[in-house]
């Protein structure tokens, strides 16, 4: 079992990035099978301030079965 966050990286520079879709669709590709997929939230610490988070954005956390796979 394979565990990945699927998200984006918004920066002023680079733009959009997409975290995690890529190893997905690999590990698809090589016949692995999604298990479930579970909704969440990136969530940030404050600056200097360990004990108050706040939400900077969304995360699918996607649960993979790869014992099929050779070379998981």
């Amino acid at each position: 079992m394979k565990e990945i966050d699927v998200y984006t990286e918004l920066d002023a520079k680079k733009g959009i990035t997409y975290i995690g879709a890529d190893e997905v669709n690999n590990l698809i590709k090589r016949g692995a099978k999604v298990i479930a997929i579970k909704p969440g939230l990136r969530m940030k610490e404050r600056e200097g301030d360990s004990e108050h988070l706040y939400i900077f954005g969304w995360l699918v956390n996607v649960i993979m079965d790869d014992s099929n796979l050779l070379d998981s």
